[in-house]
């Protein structure tokens, strides 16, 4: 301990903190778990050094000084060894698994979230979530919200390139029938069942003249429909720019897209901090080392 007090000491585990977290050095904070914990640790035996030396100029400053190695630990070990990641969640379903990230921003496959998150609904820059105690709060980028011992805030909106819903025109000589459709539930005009079977956001053809899509984005829709009476199944091809131009003879009916709502998926940052009570600790610390100095010897 009388070492680690020394002033030559405690100048070189400053300089070696300030090298290790400067962005200018080409060793500086090393991206990994490793460098974090290194970091960590060169925090944590500078913070130690101010209070051996602390206390032995009084009270107040011992009291001062284990506020900042609680700060500084609990900041430190936070940054080492808490959990952060990413959860993707589409409007309706549910989620208790996200994708962890690692110090450099690598995926490190999914970590159970402890909880069941269901996303409501979704606009702009907000997001409503359904949490297991029956709740139901708004997350936005200013306002995260505590599920179990993780945080989730700053939500992004995305389209997934699925289609929530599209509505298809049925065109026959008994007039024009609407028919709204989704992934797995078909819709039926008397006797004839429309399936949707593949959404195109951005319909393209490809060298080989195949159906793909340019993008996530509803720039130019398109389904691939299985339309079936009887025993006889149809496929039929629809592009909401070209209306009316998707006939069936056999079955005497033109098919048109008309509307589509895109599936949006919410992402949602993912973070642990299981040091908290530490910094709280610490706060509460300085604030009574505080007191300790203003109040008469």
């Amino acid at each position: 301990m009388k070492l680690l007090t020394h002033p030559g000491v405690v100048a070189v585990l400053a300089s070696m903190l300030a090298a290790a977290v400067h962005p200018g050095l080409p060793f500086g904070f090393p991206a990994s778990e490793a460098g974090t914990i290194a970091v960590a640790a060169v925090a944590l035996l500078l913070a130690l050094a101010y209070v051996a030396r602390a206390l032995h100029a009084g009270l107040a400053e011992g009291v001062q000084a284990l506020a900042a190695v609680a700060l500084v630990a609990g900041l430190a070990f936070d940054g080492a060894r808490a959990h952060r990641g990413l959860l993707t969640v589409e409007i309706g379903r549910a989620k208790n698994t996200f994708e962890e990230e690692g110090a450099d921003g690598r995926a490190l496959g999914l970590r159970p979230l402890g909880s069941q998150v269901q996303l409501v609904r979704a606009s702009g820059a907000q997001a409503s979530l359904a949490l297991p105690d029956g709740r139901e709060v708004t997350v936005t980028p200013s306002r995260a919200v505590r599920v179990g011992s993780f945080r989730l805030g700053d939500p992004r909106l995305h389209p997934s390139g699925a289609a929530a819903s599209v509505t298809v025109n049925v065109t026959d000589d008994a007039g024009a029938h609407t028919v709204e459709l989704s992934d797995g539930h078909p819709g039926r005009l008397g006797d004839v069942e429309v399936e949707l079977e593949r959404y195109f956001p951005d319909f393209a053809l490809d060298e080989r003249q195949q159906p793909f899509s340019r993008s996530v984005h509803s720039r130019n829709p398109a389904a691939l429909l299985r339309v079936r009476r009887g025993e006889r199944t149809f496929r039929v091809f629809v592009i909401r720019s070209m209306p009316g131009l998707h006939q069936v003879a056999e079955l005497g009916k033109s098919f048109a897209l008309t509307a589509v709502e895109p599936e949006v998926s919410v992402h949602l940052r993912v973070a642990q901090e299981p040091f908290a009570p530490i910094l709280v600790a610490g706060a509460l610390a300085l604030l009574a080392a505080v007191g300790l100095r203003r109040s008469p010897a």
